[in-house]
């Protein structure tokens, strides 16, 4: 078993982004406050999405081995016309 952990920050201020969540192998996690989740997966290679509404959504792959794993990433808002 290993544990994927990390923080989500917005691309161009680095700010954390509270609220996203993270989907991989069926599970999901939830930012909190300080844009960081934490998962505990089997160790392999898995498709991962990072989705929030005020942002474009992220999709990747991310391999995780046996033990530890800190991966962080980046999204972009979503540009808005009024």
């Amino acid at each position: 078993m290993a544990n994927l952990s990390g923080q989500i920050t917005e691309k161009w201020s680095n700010k954390p982004i509270s609220g996203a969540s993270i989907i991989i192998a069926g599970q999901a996690a939830t930012t909190d406050s300080n844009g960081r989740y934490s998962l505990n997966l089997l160790d392999g290679n898995y498709s991962i999405q990072i989705v929030h509404a005020n942002y474009e959504a992220w999709t990747g792959y991310v391999y995780v081995p046996v033990n530890l794993i800190t991966q962080n990433y980046q999204l972009t808002p979503i540009l808005r016309s009024l």
